[in-house]
């Protein structure tokens, strides 16, 4: 049984050396089958059951603010660990935005619970994806049990109470981490799995325009596009044209539609982005965006928020500010950067910096501001 269990953990990608020791610090021999189990158990940080039964529930989530890969993400590492042997329920920490709702609806997928905290619900562990920044998770988030993140973003400053399994991977979404995981532990790849792993690489590369986009990237993309049977070329487009219409959104609800927090030279900054082939029809609301930048600034005690409209069809950022310090601090930082940028004034007085080429907040509008 001994090693029918240990095959079992070198299947999941677990070295047979890691394997033994950890029986070996725990006091098991290959006398005592049951003692190896409850060891090899315990190493697996409470995550691996071999009776469902028992297993403990496992909650997977994203971010707060979700976006496609954050949601889809956590139904296939859901699906996953359910594969792994555990007890795992997928689990969203915010409102869907329009393109999540498009490939949701369009595949026929049911809408994963909103778990406001982790009190709202029985969760034994945590399994998180699509980051690891403590500011985009749940407040409690210190006091769970957090056995795993698959993730694609740089380390973030999380704590756990005790070790857990970390893939974090250069690629541009954790979809794309989760495609290579299913392929490493030989796990079948569903038609249903595949749809949701290709709406999280072509959510998040932006139909591969962005510059986050990696040759495993596109190829994960070609052998998705196989098995779900479904064409990026036709799939994408309409990803993007969802993604765009926001035009029944609020001032607010735009400032917070993509939005993440950081800590940049000091400063509490709120980085919104909204992503869309329509540019100019955001930028005409300007004048409402500004006034709910404020409002959000006040009511968080931030120091900053920057509003970024992404002209996916233009290839380009515009920052919307009414402040000239502010306009000259980031054309300064991106300039700096060798990124282009120009400022204009519009006849409302706003100012608008263009980014030419920018249609990434990770790897290039994060690591421009924090310069």
């Amino acid at each position: 049984m001994v090693m029918m269990m240990m095959m079992r953990f070198v299947r999941l990608g677990l070295p047979v050396v890691a394997i033994t020791s950890a029986l070996a610090r725990a006091g098991t021999s290959t006398s005592c089958p049951a003692a190896a189990a409850a060891a090899a158990a315990t190493m697996m940080g409470g995550g691996m059951r071999f009776n469902s039964s028992q297993a403990a529930t496992v909650c997977v989530f994203g971010h707060k603010i979700p976006d496609t890969d954050a949601v889809c993400a956590a139904i296939v590492r859901a699906i996953e660990l359910e594969h792994d042997g555990s007890k795992a329920t997928a689990y969203r920490l915010g409102d869907l935005n329009p393109e999540t709702e498009y490939v949701l609806q369009r595949f026929k997928v049911d809408v994963p619970p909103l778990l406001p905290d982790l009190r709202a619900r029985p969760c034994d562990s945590v399994a998180i994806v699509d980051t690891n920044n403590p500011a985009e998770l749940p407040s409690d988030i210190a006091k769970a049990n957090v056995t795993s993140i698959i993730d694609h973003h740089k380390l973030a400053g999380l704590t756990t109470m005790a070790p857990l399994e970390m893939d974090v991977r250069p690629l541009c979404s954790t979809g794309s981490v989760l495609f290579h995981r299913f392929k490493a532990k030989g796990y079948t790849i569903t038609p249903e799995v595949a749809q949701l792993m290709l709406a999280c690489i072509l959510s998040d590369s932006l139909h591969f325009r962005s510059v986050t986009t990696t040759d495993a990237d596109e190829q994960a993309a070609k052998e998705l596009e196989a098995i779900a049977g479904v064409s990026a070329a036709e799939l994408g487009p309409a990803m993007l044209e969802a993604k765009s219409r926001v035009s029944h959104l609020s001032g607010e609800q735009l400032v917070l539609l993509d939005s993440k927090t950081y800590t940049l030279h000091g400063e509490r900054t709120r980085v919104s982005v909204v992503e869309t082939t329509h540019g100019p029809s955001v930028l005409a609301r300007s004048k409402d965006i500004l006034e709910a930048a404020h409002t959000v600034k006040a009511r968080e005690s931030l120091d900053r928020v920057l509003f970024f409209v992404v002209d996916i069809t233009a290839g380009r950022a515009v920052l919307v500010t009414d402040d000239q310090v502010e306009a000259a601090r980031v054309s300064d930082a991106f300039s700096k950067a060798g990124i282009k940028a120009s400022v204009s004034e519009t006849e409302d007085g706003e100012l608008h910096v263009v980014l030419h080429g920018v249609l990434s907040r990770k790897k290039q509008m994060i690591p421009a501001l924090e310069a």
